[in-house]
């Protein structure tokens, strides 16, 4: 389950901002298998990478995420 899709051009910024909500570092926010931030292609890339460290290949988002989840998972099809 990823708890947090931001999809956004500026994946620092964005991981700053998810960093200071959560009361973490930026590291912490791009490496936990909980978040998905940057753009759409640096999702499907940190995805990707998922699933070759950890196997895993199916993604659950909560719906107020479904939208900017989208084209991530119109890019990842049959991939």
């Amino acid at each position: 389950m990823i708890q947090a899709v931001v999809v956004a051009d500026q994946r620092m910024i964005a991981a700053d901002q998810l960093a200071a909500r959560f009361k973490v570092a930026r590291e912490v926010v791009l490496e936990t298998v909980y978040v998905a931030v940057g753009t759409v292609e640096e999702i499907c890339e940190t995805l990707r990478q998922r699933r070759e460290r950890y196997g895993v290949s199916y993604f659950t988002v909560f719906e107020r995420d479904m939208e900017a989840f989208a084209p991530v998972v119109a890019r990842l099809a049959g991939t």
